[in-house]
């Protein structure tokens, strides 16, 4: 029992390991490593909990086999073994936690590609709609024959643009 201790914490390292690595950067490779880790954490707990009965077992049948000084050990590696299966499943927990705040952050980064997304469409909105009446190539449209027109319309459409822009960052959207 004493050795399994040593690799419980090496899964607690690398599980902690990995919830950094799934803050800083979120990538599928890190997905599969919590998925390993929660193999390796499965594997090590069907490997304890069969000498959870055994030594239950032990402690109820085999008192005709050990003596009254042996028994304290038995409880004691009885005990271990439960402290042992308590922290896998503990583990077993923070892998499954891992992996929700994983699929969380790839969700928050997800709607922040959409909101910029969306923040760009609605700015070409009303240009693009500018830019169709314009193209329509009517020979009445007064504007047409204005001097300025040209530069009235782009002008315009610039300042339709950095407003929605300005009116965007003030929202907070971008």
């Amino acid at each position: 029992m004493e050795n399994y201790v040593p690799i419980i914490e090496a899964i607690s390292s690398k599980i902690e390991g990995l919830e950094n690595e799934i803050l800083s950067r979120s990538y599928t490779r890190t997905l599969r490593k919590i998925h390993r880790i929660r193999q390796d954490i499965l594997f090590m707990r069907r490997t304890v909990f069969p000498l959870l009965e055994a030594f239950r077992r032990l402690e109820i049948e085999g008192s005709r086999f050990f003596s009254e000084g042996t028994r304290p050990f038995l409880d004691e590696l009885h005990d271990h073994v439960r402290e042992v299966l308590e922290i896998l499943e503990g583990q077993r927990e923070l892998a499954n936690s891992l992996i929700d705040l994983y699929y969380s952050r790839i969700s928050m980064k997800t709607n922040d590609i959409i909101r910029i997304l969306t923040v760009v469409s609605t700015i070409f909105i009303p240009l693009t709609f500018i830019t169709g009446i314009y193209g329509m190539n009517f020979r009445y449209m007064p504007e047409l024959q204005w001097r300025y027109g040209y530069p009235a319309v782009l002008t315009t459409m610039l300042v339709i643009a950095v407003g929605m822009l300005l009116y965007f960052r003030r929202k907070g959207w971008i």
